[in-house]
């Protein structure tokens, strides 16, 4: 069983997670039915750019995890409290191989800790259509599906 370490930092370590992110992002684009056209003009600089207005202003969190005898990370959670202390999970990713060995549950509990202590007024997430499979996961913090959001599509928009 691989050693995992955890740490976290800010924005300033937004970098860091760039290759984990871009794996997420693929996983998104197999997935989406609808809107795969604009996921695949998606680049983590724009999400980088996002994640960097919401921390100015509010805060923002990176939990990483690490294999330590690999020595590279196999996971990420990034949060953000809003300046009217909405937390929110942006994105959270785990490595295929390193799924199902209690990461993602430490990452959550990590995220949702930080948010407690701030303390923030409620917490949310957003789950791409086709990722419906994470409820389950998500249920365990006692996250549940409140609204569906349609979205109009352009012609060719979704190809």
């Amino acid at each position: 069983m691989a050693k995992i370490e955890y740490t976290h930092t800010d924005e300033q370590g937004l970098d860091s997670i760039a290759a984990l992110w871009q794996k997420l992002l693929e996983y998104h684009k197999s997935l989406s039915q609808h809107f795969s056209g604009r996921l695949g003009s998606m680049t983590f600089d724009l999400r980088k750019k996002g994640l960097l207005e919401k921390s100015r202003e509010g805060v923002i969190r990176i939990d990483l995890a690490r294999d330590v005898g690999r020595g590279g990370l196999v996971g990420y959670c990034v949060s953000t409290i809003s300046r009217d202390r909405q937390g929110e999970i942006e994105s959270i990713y785990i490595e295929p191989d390193y799924r199902e060995s209690g990461i993602g549950d430490n990452l959550m509990k990590r995220a949702l800790h930080w948010m407690d202590e701030y303390p923030v007024t409620k917490k949310v997430l957003a789950v791409g259509t086709g990722n419906e499979e994470v409820f389950d996961f998500y249920s365990r913090y006692d996250f549940y599906p409140r609204t569906t959001i349609l979205e109009q599509i352009e012609a060719g928009e979704g190809e």
